[in-house]
């Protein structure tokens, strides 16, 4: 072999691939937990949920016949600071908080969720003011421990989406029935 195939084999040769190191052990399974809250609907679960509703439901506690009415698997609810309330659920108490911040970028908003004390899923995102008043916008999952709260968590939210439908179909049936008596049929 002369000296220009030695050449050529030695630069077609590929290094050994170096096994990842613990930092990028470590960032991987952040990426595969973080879509994994993506996967099972928890950003737009709690976007919605977490940023109006948690806040809104300790003041209607005891009106149920509200729009805002409680979802059965909350036996109880509590607000603890104008931005923090405490629902329990199933016995396990969900702590939910709100941290609003002024940015260059415009209004920001980090929502959390605790279980027990433990803080199990965060997320971030910008509150866009719409006619309808603040909505969260975005949703960048920065803490998340999978666990069984997330069942109940996501059955809480489908029993809310239910009432809301039910009240919204509600509202409108009263508007068609008035609308038909106004023009007697």
């Amino acid at each position: 072999m002369n000296w220009c195939d030695r050449l050529f084999s030695v630069l077609r040769t590929k290094p050994a691939p170096q096994p990842p190191t613990g930092e990028q052990l470590i960032r991987s399974e952040i990426d595969r937990r973080r879509q994994r809250a993506y996967d099972l609907g928890l950003p737009h679960a709690f976007g919605s949920f977490g940023f109006r509703t948690a806040f809104i439901l300790p003041e209607c506690f005891t009106q149920p016949r509200s729009p805002w009415a409680v979802p059965p698997l909350v036996t109880s609810a509590k607000v603890l600071s104008y931005h923090a309330s405490q629902l329990t659920v199933n016995s396990r108490e969900f702590t939910f908080r709100r941290e609003d911040r002024d940015t260059d970028i415009g209004w920001t908003a980090t929502l959390s969720l605790e279980v027990g004390g433990q803080l199990v899923f965060e997320l971030f995102g910008g509150i866009e003011e719409t006619p309808a008043g603040s909505e969260f916008n975005g949703g960048l999952v920065t803490a998340f421990i999978e666990g069984p709260w997330v069942n109940d968590f996501l059955a809480m939210v489908r029993q809310k989406e239910g009432i809301d439908k039910k009240a919204l179909e509600g509202a409108r049936d009263h508007v068609s029935e008035a609308e038909r008596k106004r023009f007697g049929l």
